[in-house]
């Protein structure tokens, strides 16, 4: 296993423990516990489809905070209006490190080397010479 894919599956890994030991979005973390099996186990569609739609949705989740975080505190939930009560600094921070994290997680997900590990290494073609 690639050492990027490696990493990337142990934070999956310890997210999702940790999302189910503190009963936050436990759906998710199910989710997330199947998709580093699924890595592990060498399913190509855990490649094809697990790693890249985790990747675009967590951009997406970022987009999403960033767009909440201008909106009105009427509108907004509990959570944001928590973090708006930050300084400008820190909510930056906060963001610029989240779109760090998914930008990491897509440049793992495209690597040729994780790519290549999800490729079947036994041929069953007896013709071949």
């Amino acid at each position: 296993m690639p050492v990027p894919l490696l990493l990337l599956t142990s934070v999956y890994a310890l997210l999702a423990i940790s999302g189910l030991l503190y009963q936050q979005a436990v759906v998710a973390s199910i989710l997330l516990l199947l998709m580093v099996l699924a890595t592990i186990g060498r399913q190509k569609s855990a490649w094809l489809l697990m790693l890249l739609i985790a990747a675009v949705m967590s951009l997406a989740g970022v987009g999403l905070a960033l767009l909440l975080n201008m909106s009105p505190d009427d509108t907004a939930p509990a959570w944001l209006t928590r973090l708006q009560a930050w300084s400008m600094l820190q909510q930056m921070l906060l963001i610029s490190g989240l779109l760090l994290l998914a930008g990491i997680q897509l440049w793992v997900a495209l690597m040729p080397t994780v790519r290549q590990w999800f490729k079947p290494k036994m041929n069953f073609n007896i013709i071949q010479s």
